[in-house]
């Protein structure tokens, strides 16, 4: 889930198959960053992590009173937390609802941190994603994979986006066409990442274990080269090109920090 602490003036925004759930977990058990949230994860309950120290909903410009409130009645807390009267923030949300959500002013102050990734190597987790079905959701798809790349990397009609941008890094990075995150925690180095960011914050994060590792049922063993010709990794890095040249990733740097 995202993670926000009004009190350390903090944002972590969840992204999609980038061990965003490893981050959310280590915030969590790891540090004071994430005693003040809206609402705990499904893979956070189902692992036995601790609940959030305060677990409230939120409206910018909301007392203390108002926030704690829908906590102490039984009713109020039946609500989903996609009400309109106590909205939550949902497990992967965007920038952009996270600014509508606690306003312009905690927005702009706070530090805004997301997970991040090779986009090569992202791409074929996507892929291996949807074709197990979302990880058993839904069930599973027998996609080829040249036919499903091309399918993710066109741009619609209606939207400045294609399902892959949409999908991976943009709504997580980008605000109003701006870069608007401070901080990137890279899936090649969770452990420097967690260190700077406590740096950064003044705020103790114990170090990254690399058995922390939340790994997901997946069937991948190849490298993500394997999957690529050279016409489509090319066509990947002029499509991301925006993201790449915010965070300079190599097709041939596997494994590798763009750093």
């Amino acid at each position: 889930m995202s993670i926000v602490n009004r009190y350390n003036n903090f944002i972590f925004l969840k992204s999609h198959k980038t061990a965003s759930t490893s981050s959310e977990i280590h915030l969590i058990v790891n540090s004071e960053l994430g005693n003040d949230i809206y609402y705990t994860s499904r893979e956070v309950k189902e692992l036995g992590l601790p609940r959030a120290k305060k677990n409230r909903t939120f409206l910018p410009g909301q007392s203390k009173l108002w926030y704690d409130f829908p906590n102490k009645c039984p009713f109020l807390s039946k609500i989903r937390g996609s009400h309109r009267l106590f909205p939550a923030l949902l497990q992967h949300d965007t920038l952009q609802r996270v600014r509508s959500l606690f306003g312009d002013r905690f927005f702009d102050r706070a530090l805004k941190v997301t997970s991040i990734r090779n986009p090569w190597d992202a791409l074929v987790s996507f892929y291996h994603w949807e074709k197990s079905g979302q990880q058993g959701r839904i069930l599973k798809k027998d996609i080829e994979w040249k036919s499903w790349l091309s399918s993710v990397l066109k741009t619609d009609v209606h939207n400045k986006l294609s399902r892959a941008q949409e999908f991976l890094f943009y709504p997580y990075i980008f605000l109003e066409d701006k870069l608007a995150i401070d901080h990137f925690i890279y899936y090649e180095d969770l452990g420097s990442s967690f260190e700077s960011l406590s740096e950064k914050l003044e705020v103790r994060i114990n170090p990254f274990n690399q058995n922390g590792f939340h790994l997901k049922k997946s069937k991948r063993k190849l490298d993500y080269r394997s999957y690529f010709t050279d016409q489509q990794a090319a066509k990947v890095e002029d499509h991301f090109k925006k993201y790449l040249d915010v965070v300079a990733y190599k097709y041939d740097d596997v494994g590798k920090v763009p750093y």
